[in-house]
Order: structure tokens, then sequence, then C-alpha cells
């Protein structure tokens, strides 16, 4: 007989996974997304990088030239802002 914590703990773990996805396999590398923002000259150096799976998009916090903070997010296929 299956205790109803373990089924609990399973269905817990199976939901976690799921908030963790991957970006997709048709997704940019993020090598790439990220040079395309380095390259603007808007952008001096990045802070931080996190993959937001509702979205499936890449949210990049960043330091611009006059040293205000900023975050994008992107797109994971085509690299652009989403709406």
């Amino acid at each position: 007989m299956k205790s109803p914590l373990l089924l609990a703990l399973a269905a817990s773990a199976l939901s976690i996974s799921a908030a963790f996805a991957e970006p997709p396999e048709n997704a940019l590398p993020l090598s790439e997304i990220l040079q395309n923002v380095e390259s603007t000259g808007e952008v001096a150096y990045v802070t931080d990088v996190e993959w937001n799976a509702d979205q499936a998009a890449w949210t990049i916090a960043f330091v611009d030239a006059e040293g205000a903070e900023g975050i994008l997010t992107l797109d994971a296929v085509t690299g652009q802002p989403n709406s």
C-alpha cells in the first residue's frame, strides 16, 4: 500500500521539475543571445540571467553604459524582446 505522503511528495516533485523546464530544442544558444545583448553598445555588462519557463524566455539583468540597472526579457527562440 502506498502512503498518501509518498504520493504527495511524488506529485510535488513532478510539479517542481515542470517549473524548471528547459528552453525548447529550437531555442537560440544562450551565448548567442547574450552576445547580441552586449553588442548593442547599450549594455556595459550582464549581472544575472534566469530562465523563465512560463514565458519561454530569458530574463537578463544588466548595467548600461551610464551605470543604470535594467532588465530584458528575451524570447528563447527569436532572441527578441517579449511583448
